[in-house]
């Protein structure tokens, strides 16, 4: 395939309200940019306790797709003012999750070669609200030196 990417360093905070608790965290690692047929995709790899997980977000028609392989099985989809399903598989099954989407925030600077993608989520884990989340994947071209 012609379209291998652009390498980007990406930056994803995540702030979790739980119970009135707010947590956030910060997971910063080096994956690839691109766009094919009005999608546009970040790809990238994580290494975790349990093993290694390779992760796509996927953006489209204002439609956010988060797919997670590895140590790790997690499949979630985000569209404003909707609940969609998805799943989290374990060995010891797989769960039922669903998101109710406040808001998605999309932006690609050709010129700078930068990006965002927002998302802010009531999640749900078999049909009871785990709380609220705000996900925030910043990313920027990564320059070889």
């Amino acid at each position: 395939m012609a379209n291998v990417g652009i390498p980007v360093q990406i930056s994803l905070k995540t702030r979790m309200n739980q119970d009135g608790q707010t947590e956030t965290t910060e997971l910063i690692v080096f994956g690839k940019y691109y766009e094919k047929a009005n999608t546009s995709f970040l790809i990238y790899d994580e290494v975790t306790d349990g093993g290694e997980v390779h992760t796509i977000v996927k953006y489209k028609e204002e439609t956010v797709q988060i797919i997670r392989r590895g140590a790790v099985n997690m499949r979630l989809a985000f569209r404003k003012k909707e609940r969609l399903g998805g799943t989290f598989q374990t060995k010891a099954g797989t769960l039922l999750l669903q998101t109710e989407t406040d808001s998605i925030d999309f932006h690609w600077d050709q010129k700078n070669k930068s990006g965002i993608i927002d998302v802010n989520y009531h999640f749900f884990m078999e049909q009871m609200e785990v709380g609220y989340y705000q996900l925030s994947f910043t990313f920027k071209e990564e320059h070889q030196s």
